[in-house]
């Protein structure tokens, strides 16, 4: 049974839910695509789909296999600082197919987790077709084992007005670099992954950077996050590049070689890393988008070195080499505000702070919250509600006015609902224990007061009419058999393949709902028939909530 609790807790690790009672009937990812396909703005001759084309090769074509596979690349990567990883504004990240470069970009993607973007500008090199600019990707779909996440509208709009940015629909049918990516964003955000916006960089003259960099901001807004692309040296005769021979320390020339680039990147100098560049000839795949990502970058930005590998240390032959980095970068204000004088200590790393991981909770250790912890966490939640619909400010859980007890540091995962008139009037969570209950709370506060897409943000004048619940949760635990399903006591988690949706306990009760027809409505809102419930292949999952409002 172990075995099977972990194995489900892995497909539902990061379960971030943007629907969490029945009222609406279908979750974010499914009513995206249903309200896309009645979109009279979209041009008629837009493809709606871009599939993988590496599924298979390049990752595990069985989604089961690769989200296991992602997410075991994930458990292992070290955790951010919350504060650090909230300042996010881009990661640097490889390509290479996940054997080789999937640790390195988990390292990365721990902190996207975290920063939870609700729209991420990818940024690749073309590997296969030649053209001038920017190749921005016209679908209105990406496509993977684990399904479709949406190409953000918005920015498609800005991107259709941009001088040096057209669709070359050939640079996108093979390209690897930015496909590889979004299976990460599918396992980080399964049931709602933020809205992409997929480019690839041909060739580049000087004067374009300034010219796509005014365009680029357009869109790089605080919801925004920026994902560049790129792998380091490729060494070895099959890549036609031995700027020193095969031997003794070729792994040490090869990290120098490596180093010398990262100094250019960290140093935020653009000039001085295509220089570096054209110098040593080192084959960076991805050296104009990462020159563009430098000259997008604030001045005020901060990098870090997160990790660092080469394909000679899997393999442990060096004659055929590729290196794979990822960094992060930070600024207090993202990416709206003005940008201060550039500081000469940020050119450099720093040791990043390791908040080491509590154990997990369970049900069967898990104590319940007193009166005065749910006091507290209806109160941080108030608090936050109003204090970032007023001002965009949120109160410092650890500044003393709260008493953050042991049993609130403990990962727990939480839902927020808001309620106005008795009426549903926002609803956000996640299932999984990967952050302090009180900060999932007030994460989530922020989030159903103004990211839950079926509801306009709460505005500042309604504060007084908005009722707050809390469900806060155990981990989930897989069943049987529906028949072992507690209605009223258990929330429940449907999956069939990639499709899935969740209850939480208190659903089917205010709906009146007995098993069966709780479970045709769940199963309808992960986007299957009404009795695919009932499919032996449709597994269950449970979890328990204890659920508290203000009074």
């Amino acid at each position: 049974m172990e075995g099977k609790t972990r194995r489900t807790a892995l497909l539902t690790l990061l379960l971030l839910l943007s629907c969490c009672t029945a009222g609406n009937g279908s979750e974010k990812g499914a009513k995206a695509e249903g309200d896309r396909e009645s979109d009279s703005s979209a041009p008629a001759p837009r493809a709606r789909v871009h599939p993988s084309p590496i599924a298979g090769s390049w990752y595990p074509e069985d989604p089961e296999e690769l989200r296991r596979l992602l997410q075991g690349f994930l458990e292992k990567a070290p955790a951010p600082d919350p504060d650090e990883a909230g300042s996010l504004i881009a990661v640097l990240v490889p390509h290479a197919g996940y054997v080789y470069s999937g640790r390195t970009a988990a390292d990365a993607y721990r902190w996207v987790g975290m920063r939870r973007p609700e729209r991420v500008v990818m940024i690749g090199p073309s590997h296969h077709a030649r053209f001038r600019g920017i190749s921005f990707a016209d679908y209105a779909f990406y496509e993977t084992p684990l399904g479709r996440v949406p190409v953000d509208p918005a920015g498609r709009e800005i991107m259709d007005a941009c001088p040096l940015v057209g669709f070359h629909p050939k640079a996108h049918e093979r390209e690897h670099s930015l496909d590889i990516q979004v299976p990460f964003l599918q396992v980080l955000f399964p049931e709602s992954p933020p809205r992409i916006l997929p480019l690839l960089v041909g060739e580049l003259e000087e004067s374009d950077y300034p010219e796509l960099t005014r365009c680029l901001r357009t869109v790089l807004d605080n919801e925004t996050l920026l994902i560049v692309s790129s792998d380091f040296t490729h060494y070895g005769r099959r890549f036609a590049y031995v700027p020193f021979p095969h031997g003794v320390g070729v792994a040490e020339k090869i990290h120098g070689l490596d180093e010398g680039a990262l100094a250019k990147i960290r140093s935020l100098d653009r000039r001085g890393f295509l220089a570096y560049q054209k110098a040593t000839g080192i084959t960076v795949c991805g050296r104009l988008p990462i020159a563009l990502l430098l000259e997008l970058l604030p001045e005020d930005s901060r990098p870090v070195s997160l990790s660092y590998a080469t394909s000679g240390q899997l393999t442990g032959d060096y004659r055929n080499s590729v290196s794979y980095c990822s960094l992060a970068f930070m600024r207090p204000a993202r990416w709206q505000q003005t940008a201060s004088a550039k500081d000469s200590s940020h050119g450099g790393t720093r040791t990043m702070k390791r908040k080491a991981k509590p154990p997990l909770a369970s049900e069967a250790n898990m104590k319940s919250l007193s009166a005065s912890e749910k006091a507290t966490l209806i109160r941080l939640a108030r608090d936050t509600v109003e204090g970032y619909v007023r001002n965009r400010k949120a109160p410092d859980p650890k500044g003393g006015e709260y008493e953050i007890t042991p049993a609130l540091r403990e990962h727990r995962g939480a839902f927020v609902t808001l309620k106005a008139h008795g009426k549903l009037r926002g609803c956000i969570g996640y299932i999984q224990p990967i952050e302090p209950l009180y900060e999932t709370v007030q994460q989530n506060a922020i989030n159903a007061a103004t990211r839950d897409s079926r509801f306009s943000p709460v505005k500042p004048d309604e504060l007084t009419t908005i009722e707050i619940e809390v469900s806060a949760l155990t981990p989930p635990t897989a069943v049987d058999s529906y028949h072992d399903i507690i209605l009223g006591r258990h929330g429940i988690i449907l999956q069939r393949g990639s499709q899935k949706a969740v209850f939480l306990p208190q659903v089917a009760p205010e709906q009146g709902w007995d098993l069966p027809e709780t479970l045709r409505h769940l199963a309808q809102k992960a986007g299957l028939s009404g009795d695919d419930w009932e499919d032996p292949d449709t597994e269950f999952l449970v979890f328990t909530a204890e659920v508290f409002e203000e009074e």
